[in-house]
């Protein structure tokens, strides 16, 4: 963890790490693709909520939730949800979010109707105490973005998702979650009428006494042509 992290965490010190939704591409079948179109573009999207923290690790993720689904939704449904296994913080502890979401226990959101996202800084500082409050805000909650970004950029399948069945697609993000101390694994097969191909991916985030991250990535790739193809006759 920085300095500056550790700083920012002195003003908002019950804070245990980051929450925020994220929109993955998703291959939906058509008569269900309506519901997946997210924020008025033509492409279809999962909603997938997930938690990180301050060390850019995920600690939970949920996915599988239409593109159009509000975050506050996709929060409110997967917290109460017996079989979501959704880590609520203990007392006097909260994941930092933004105004999507609702400010009750357990959930630190910034001031509304207050310039708050980073860029809203960038040519005019802040002025007022709420100005300054959602900018350390702000700053702090951003390992959440910064943490999606590292994963998008690692595995650009994500930003366009390949013809595996959706129930695999959802399975993959959710392996962040089953592997939430230091990778992010994704496992996806194709359907039995076409041939199989199972891909295995693994990133791994370390630090040193820099600071600086260090991404390693494992890729293994298993192709097995159907009985009788043209692939197989080779």
């Amino acid at each position: 963890m920085s300095e500056r992290v550790r700083n920012l965490k002195e003003i908002f010190p019950g804070a245990i790490g980051a929450l925020d939704g994220t929109l993955i591409h998703a291959v939906v079948p058509l008569n269900q693709q309506a519901r997946y179109r997210g924020r008025g573009r033509g492409d279809c999207f999962q909603n997938v909520l997930a938690m990180c923290d301050f060390n850019m690790i995920f600690t939970y993720v949920w996915a599988g939730w239409e593109g159009i689904a509000h975050d506050a939704r996709v929060l409110r449904e997967v917290a109460f949800d017996p079989n979501s296994r959704f880590p609520f913080p203990p007392p006097n502890k909260y994941y930092l979010c933004d105004a999507a979401y609702p400010n009750t226990r357990g959930f630190f959101t910034p001031y509304r109707n207050t310039r708050y996202w980073l860029a809203d800084f960038r040519r005019r500082r802040a002025v007022t105490k709420e100005e300054k409050f959602n900018h350390a805000h702000a700053q702090l909650r951003n390992v959440i973005e910064r943490a999606y970004g590292v994963l998008k950029a690692r595995f650009p399948i994500l930003k366009q998702m390949a013809c595996y069945p959706y129930p695999k697609q959802i399975e993959g993000m959710r392996d962040v979650r089953n592997n939430p101390l230091q990778s992010c694994s994704e496992q996806l097969s194709l359907s039995k009428d076409t041939p199989s191909l199972s891909l295995s991916l693994s990133l791994s985030l370390s630090h040193t006494h820099t600071h600086t991250h260090i991404l390693t990535v494992t890729v293994h790739i298993t192709y097995q042509a159907k009985p009788g193809s043209a692939l197989e006759k080779k």
